[in-house]
């Protein structure tokens, strides 16, 4: 991760499994229709967000579950599913 994240980098954003969280999801009585729940629990697999110096953003995922998982991302309105290894850490890198 060190050589991912330089010095004068910035943590932007962390989240951990046990973190509050908000799911929004399409009303299957109303099509087109979003709702927003609470949840008491994220339930993500642990990670940190940093923003380097060159302006990149570099997001470190530990998945400390024996067996594989799907993470989604948000950035700018767009999403991305992420596949970490049971038992590993992944990290991922974009430009801002």
């Amino acid at each position: 991760v060190s050589s991912l994240v330089p010095p004068g980098s910035v943590r932007i954003s962390s989240t951990a499994p046990f973190d509050p969280a908000y799911g929004f999801y399409e009303d299957e009585q109303a099509p087109n229709t979003w709702r927003m729940v609470p949840s008491a629990q994220s339930g993500v697999l642990p990670n940190v967000a940093f923003l380097t110096p060159d302006d990149k953003i570099v997001l470190v995922v530990v998945n400390n579950t024996a067996s594989y998982s799907v993470t989604k991302v948000q950035y700018n309105g767009m999403y991305a599913n992420l596949y970490v290894d049971a038992e590993s850490v992944a990290t991922f890198v974009w430009n801002r």
